[in-house]
């Protein structure tokens, strides 16, 4: 029996993604979370495929307290809100439509493009309720940079399950010396309610 509290994770990813790079993207964060399973770092994967935006509201909705909540799609923020979808060329979800705090997640890491503009933080806080650990990109995120999967990584190694400081200090450390030989923005954020 593990000394520290294994990861519940909630895995959100596009199934009708026709980029050529995501399936070796999707193969190695889904790699790393079964490895890291195996490890007894994570006690349940919530595998949540996704074909369209209903399945992204059915996804967060199920989400559980303390769990770690990995959204593997596509993303956008503007005036109207933060937007997430399985494709470019399908409907996006609206995340304003998924009504106040429906989220019991320590831990979430959007991949999308945009992920950590205010507007997707200002979203998470409304819809967490709750302080919680963030990771995003400031621009558009490539479906080549396997950075999540280092963030992914990290947090579940350093941080026991549903502890979101030691998530975000873990996420943050990481990026800050990745930062330093890269030029993909990726942010750790702590957002506090």
């Amino acid at each position: 029996m593990p000394q520290w509290e294994p990861w519940v994770v909630r895995h959100l990813y596009s199934v009708v993604e026709p980029d050529l790079q995501y399936p070796d993207y999707l193969g190695a964060m889904k790699d790393k979370l079964g490895r890291a399973q195996e490890a007894e770092w994570i006690s349940t994967v919530h595998d949540r495929p996704i074909r369209t935006r209903d399945d992204i509201a059915g996804a967060f909705k199920a989400s559980e307290t303390g769990e770690m909540i990995i959204v593997d799609l596509h993303g956008f923020a503007d005036g109207d809100g933060a937007w997430l979808g399985p494709h470019a060329d399908e409907p996006f979800l609206n995340l304003r439509e998924l009504g106040d705090a429906t989220l019991g997640a320590a831990a979430i890491v959007l991949t999308n493009c945009e992920g950590a503009k205010d507007v997707f933080i200002d979203e998470v806080r409304r819809l967490t309720g709750h302080p919680v650990a963030l990771v995003g990109h400031f621009d558009i995120a490539r479906m080549w940079d396997t950075t999540p999967v280092d963030v992914v990584n990290a947090m579940l190694y350093w941080a026991d399950g549903g502890h979101k400081e030691d998530a975000y200090r873990a996420a943050h450390e990481l990026l800050v010396d990745k930062l330093q030989f890269s030029n993909q923005w990726w942010l750790a954020k702590w957002i506090r309610t």
